[in-house]
């Protein structure tokens, strides 16, 4: 009898041990599959709300500033000095505001109208096996998208000839996407310009003008040549 109970003890704990093993590796291995999922899922979610997100700013902005007409003159105002040169580029900051202002709000109201995201993930790309990436049925993820929207007005001058100048107002649009699902959530951010308005401006034709030609192949400045610097007889 005793020999039974002891025998019966042993069972049980050889049963013991191998459950609380057997336990412990499925934890492990749930552990490793959920981070495994999370980065995929993390992974898929950012490129698919990217270009939704880019698809509608670029859909949604250029509407905006289709339907409300801002000319170069609109936005800026130039001075001359008395030789009508120019002497100052002053840009208007209530029309810049009230720019900006249209543009957060349309992206921000069309990000909440479009703010589910369905995707599908197939079974072997979660398992994260090279032979059974794309293989398997989808799994349906379900996400909801909300946003910060910034934004920043930038003036940039670029250099179009001997005496012309390309002056553009481009507008800079930052938006933080939020992505909440069931059990986890994630961000991404997506950066993208727009030109407001340009505009070439005409200067002065210089008396004078200097061609540098660097050498190649070694550090020396190469040969600069003065066209119209002196007056030769």
């Amino acid at each position: 009898m005793i020999a039974l109970f002891v025998k019966i003890r042993k069972i049980v704990y050889i049963i013991s041990v191998s459950a609380l093993f057997l336990s412990l590796v499925l934890t492990i291995t749930l552990i490793i599959f959920d981070d495994n999922m999370r980065t995929i899922i993390n992974n898929y979610s950012d490129s698919i709300a990217k270009v939704k997100v880019n698809k509608l700013l670029n859909d949604k902005v250029y509407y905006f500033l289709e339907n409300n007409k801002y000319d170069y003159s609109d936005i800026t105002s130039i001075t001359y000095d008395n030789d009508n040169n120019v002497k100052s580029i002053k840009i208007d900051s209530s029309t810049v505001n009230k720019i900006k202002s249209g543009i957060i709000s349309t992206i921000q109201n069309e990000i909440i109208d479009n703010s589910e995201l369905n995707i599908g993930i197939p079974i072997g790309t979660i398992l994260g096996n090279s032979f059974t990436i794309n293989r398997g049925p989808e799994l349906p993820i379900n996400l909801i998208m909300s946003s910060a929207v910034e934004s920043k007005v930038d003036s940039t001058f670029e250099g179009s000839g001997i005496n012309q100048t390309l002056h553009r107002i481009v507008l800079d649009v930052k938006v933080d996407i939020y992505m909440v699902m069931p059990w986890y959530r994630t961000n991404t951010t997506l950066e993208t310009d727009f030109i407001i308005a340009e505009t070439v401006i005409v200067g002065k034709v210089p008396d004078a003008f200097t061609v540098v030609i660097e050498s190649e192949e070694d550090n020396t400045g190469g040969l600069i040549n003065d066209y119209g610097a002196n007056n030769y007889n």
